[in-house]
């Protein structure tokens, strides 16, 4: 298993905000794999079952059982985290926008239509080929409630 970080908006000069990933297998060598959980970060019995699963994931690649590829981020919101407000978790809403952390998703309609027009045909194997990571290139936010969703994308299989 190998750990990455991944950078986030910070709210203010001087401060750092990351997003810790874990990674179990190799990359193109099978089916990826991304679960996820604590969106909302006063939600942490999710959490509590992905940190048991890592366990059971350094098992498996030691013994060769991973074929692909799995990337865990038990604590998907580390802004949520840090929110606390007389003594209870908040983690739920930013608490600069009040934006829920579960609804604040990029739309990719416009990008992809954009991308994909004059290229769609009447064969849809063709139309599936285009790499949807190229299509969805630009489309992320930059406030500090972007908390890295682009670490997910794309996967065959997830969990959230």
């Amino acid at each position: 298993m190998k750990s990455e970080t991944v950078a986030l908006t910070a709210v203010s000069p001087g401060t750092i905000r990351v997003l810790t990933r874990h990674v179990w297998g190799k990359a193109g060598q099978g089916p990826k794999v991304y679960l996820q959980s604590a969106l909302h970060a006063d939600e942490m019995p999710g959490a509590i079952a992905l940190w048991h699963l890592m366990d059971l994931l350094d098992r498996a690649e030691a013994e060769g059982r991973i074929t692909g590829e799995v990337v865990v981020v038990p604590l998907a919101n580390p802004i949520g985290l840090t929110q606390w407000l007389q003594g209870k978790p908040q983690g739920r809403q930013d608490l600069e926008s009040m934006r829920n952390f579960n609804r604040g998703y990029p739309d990719l309609a416009a990008l992809a239509g954009d991308a994909l027009a004059g290229r769609l045909t009447g064969d849809a194997d063709r139309n599936c080929a285009p790499d949807p990571r190229r299509l969805c290139r630009g489309a992320g936010r930059r406030d500090p409630a972007d908390r890295g969703g682009r670490v997910a994308h794309p996967a065959d299989a997830g969990l959230a």
